[in-house]
C-alpha cells in the first residue's frame, strides 16, 4: 500500500483536506468560534456609531448600514477560519492531529485578547507606554495564553471538557448572529430591488 509520504505533495495536500473536512460538525463549531468575537466586534463598533448615525440617516438605510456590516462580519469570519485551516494543513498533522478544532479554538481565544488591547489603546488614551511596547505587550501575553491553554489541553481531560463546553456555547451565540447575517443578505438584496426598480 501506498503512503502518504510517497505520494505527490498535490495529492498529499488533497487528502491531508478531506481528512480533515471529514468531521464536518466539529470544523463548522470551530467557524461558528472563529464567528464569535468578529461579531461582537462588529456589534460593538455598530453601537458605538449608532447615535451618530441615527442623526444622518432614516430607518431604512440604518438598516442598510447594520446589513453591510453583519455580511462583512460573516465573511470575515470566512476568512479567519480559512486562514487557521490552511495553517492546519501546512504544518505537520501530530501539531494539530484530531485536536485540531480545540487548538483552532485556542488559537482564536489567544489573538482576540492582543487584538482588543490593542484597540483600546487610543479609547483609554494611555500615556505611560508607547503603542509599540503596549502591543508588544499583549501579544506576549496572548502568546503566553496559548502555549500555556495548549500545555493544559494535552494532558488534562477536565480542561478539554470545559473547552469543549465553551465551544458549544459559543456556537449556540453565534448561529444567531449568523441567522442575523442572513437576513441582512437578503435585506440588502430587497435594497438593490427596490432602488432599481
Amino acid at each position: 500500500m501506498t503512503s502518504n509520504k510517497s505520494l505527490p505533495v498535490n495529492s498529499r495536500a488533497l487528502i491531508i483536506i478531506r481528512n480533515k473536512w471529514s468531521d464536518k460538525a466539529a470544523y463548522f463549531q470551530l467557524f461558528l468560534v472563529c464567528s464569535f468575537p468578529v461579531h461582537v466586534w462588529a456589534y460593538i463598533n455598530l453601537l458605538n456609531d449608532m447615535p451618530s448615525i441615527q442623526l444622518e440617516m432614516g430607518t431604512w438605510r440604518i438598516l442598510g448600514v447594520a446589513s453591510y456590516v453583519l455580511v462583512f462580519a460573516f465573511f470575515e469570519s470566512l476568512f479567519v477560519f480559512a486562514l487557521i485551516f490552511l495553517v492546519s494543513i501546512l504544518l505537520p498533522e501530530k501539531i494539530f492531529g484530531i485536536k485540531f478544532v480545540y487548538v483552532g479554538s485556542l488559537f482564536i481565544f489567544a489573538a482576540t485578547i492582543p487584538f482588543l488591547f490593542i484597540h483600546l489603546y487610543s479609547q483609554w488614551e494611555i500615556k505611560s507606554m508607547s503603542f509599540e511596547y503596549w502591543s508588544a505587550l499583549w501579544t506576549l501575553i496572548g502568546l503566553a495564553f496559548f502555549v500555556f491553554a495548549l500545555y493544559w489541553l494535552n494532558r488534562s481531560l477536565k480542561f478539554q471538557a470545559i473547552l469543549q463546553s465553551v465551544i458549544e456555547s459559543l456556537a449556540v451565540l453565534s448561529l444567531f448572529y449568523i441567522s442575523l447575517d442572513v437576513l441582512g443578505f437578503f435585506l440588502i438584496i430587497l435594497r438593490n430591488v427596490v432602488v432599481t426598480l
